[in-house]
């Protein structure tokens, strides 16, 4: 029992006596080698920073003129004044395009903006995207559609457009040189626009803006600040 406490990592230590020699070994791990044909090991690509919004879709704009509207929603079929997920509508086609069985469109609103900064004025149309809705079927004079997914509510005399599926992952890109661009205004016209509210301005692709820009939004006050 001695010998074996003394020795426990030597298999069969009582054949151990006194002025016998040891003899140990240091075990190599073994690299296999590479065959002198293949490649090199691939270096790590690399990361683009990104972020991922899932409204994508459903974000209103600002376009000089109103987008072409290819129907009018009419009412609810129950008769309910807010039209929301799930609810099957009635429209009245505007006869300026096809709407078709089966395929997605989405209801939209529209308000003018005529507003004066900074000694010029900016004109434009709103387009605020409410619903995404999918065509049933047609009947006389008017069609059916569901409506598969809400961000506000549907109300008659609400129109419809064509569904534009937008990228929902944006990459990061590097902004050009600082930019004179002013807030035009909010989405859902808050007076407040602050965290997670979609803001518009008065700059676009003709102004090299492009998508996953970042930019700081400053005040200019007219003086400096007086702290005493």
């Amino acid at each position: 029992p001695g010998l074996w406490e003394m020795n426990k990592g030597i298999k069969n230590p009582h054949w151990i006596y006194p002025g016998n020699k040891i003899k140990i070994f240091l075990r190599k791990k073994t690299v296999a080698a590479l065959p002198q044909d293949s490649p090199p090991p691939a270096l790590p690509t690399r990361i683009v920073p990104s972020f991922y919004y899932p409204p994508m879709d459903s974000t209103g704009f600002i376009r000089e003129t109103i987008q072409e509207s290819l129907g009018e929603v009419i009412r609810e079929r129950d008769g309910n004044l807010m039209m929301s997920a799930n609810d099957i509508i009635y429209i009245r086609p505007s006869g300026k395009g096809s709407l078709i069985p089966g395929r997605f469109y989405h209801v939209f609103s529209t308000e003018t903006i005529n507003e004066k900064f900074n000694g010029s004025r900016f004109k434009g149309v709103k387009h605020i995207i409410k619903a995404t809705i999918r065509v049933l079927e047609h009947k006389v004079g008017y069609l059916t559609a569901l409506i598969v997914e809400a961000t506000r509510d549907t109300n008659a005399g609400d129109q419809v457009m064509v569904f534009y599926e937008r990228e929902k992952r944006l990459e990061v890109k590097e902004s050009p040189a600082p930019i004179q661009g002013t807030i035009l205004c909010s989405e859902d016209n808050n007076v407040m626009v602050n965290d997670f509210r979609i803001a518009f301005m008065d700059l676009g692709k003709n102004h090299n803006i492009e998508t996953g820009q970042i930019y700081t939004v400053m005040q200019e006050l007219e003086k400096p600040y007086d702290q005493s």
